[in-house]
C-alpha cells in the first residue's frame, strides 16, 4: 500500500485499494509546509468533502487520537485507510480571520509579515468526524484551493 501523488506533488490521504475496500478520507496536505499537515485541498465526493468541515489551511493535530506532530503523510496512511462505512476522528487547528487585522510594524517584509501575522492569528481546535466512503482518486478528481490562475 502507498500513497498516490497529487497532480500538484503533495501527498494525497485518499488511497483506496479495490479489493480489500480500504479507503481513506480524501484530504490533499500541502507537504510544502515543514512539519505541519495543512490540508490543501479536498477530493470531491470523499468523506472529508461530504462532511463539510474541514478547509484549507486547516491543520492536522491528531487522527484517532494518534499526535501527527512531525510526522509524514505516508506514516499516517495506516491509520487513515479504513473499511469503507468506518470514521477516522480529526482534530484541526483552524487560523481565524482576526477582526481587526492591521499591518504589523517594524520593517518585516515579504514571508516574514505572513509568518508574523499567521503567528498572530487567533485559532479555534475542532474535533471532526470524517465517514471513509468509497470515491474516485483519479488526479483529474482533486480540488485544490491554490490559486489555479497562477503561471509559473
Amino acid at each position: 500500500m502507498s500513497d498516490e501523488e497529487a497532480p500538484d506533488g503533495g501527498l494525497s490521504s485518499s488511497i483506496a485499494s479495490s479489493e480489500g475496500k480500504l479507503v481513506g478520507v480524501g484530504i490533499v496536505f500541502d507537504e510544502s509546509v515543514k512539519d505541519r499537515l495543512r490540508v490543501e485541498s479536498l477530493v470531491p465526493g470523499s468523506g472529508a468533502d461530504q462532511c463539510g468541515e474541514i478547509f484549507g489551511g486547516d491543520e492536522l493535530l491528531t487522527l484517532d487520537g494518534v499526535d501527527v506532530n512531525g510526522r509524514q503523510v505516508a506514516d499516517l496512511a495506516p491509520i487513515f485507510m479504513g473499511p469503507s462505512g468506518t470514521t477516522a476522528i480529526l482534530t484541526l487547528m483552524r487560523r481565524l480571520e482576526p477582526s481587526n487585522a492591521s499591518p504589523p510594524a517594524g520593517d518585516v517584509v515579504g514571508d516574514e509579515v505572513e509568518a508574523e501575522a499567521e503567528a498572530e492569528a487567533p485559532v479555534s481546535i475542532v474535533v471532526v468526524e470524517v465517514p471513509r466512503v468509497d470515491f474516485s482518486t483519479e488526479p483529474s478528481q482533486y480540488v485544490s484551493w491554490v490559486d489555479q490562475g497562477e503561471e509559473d
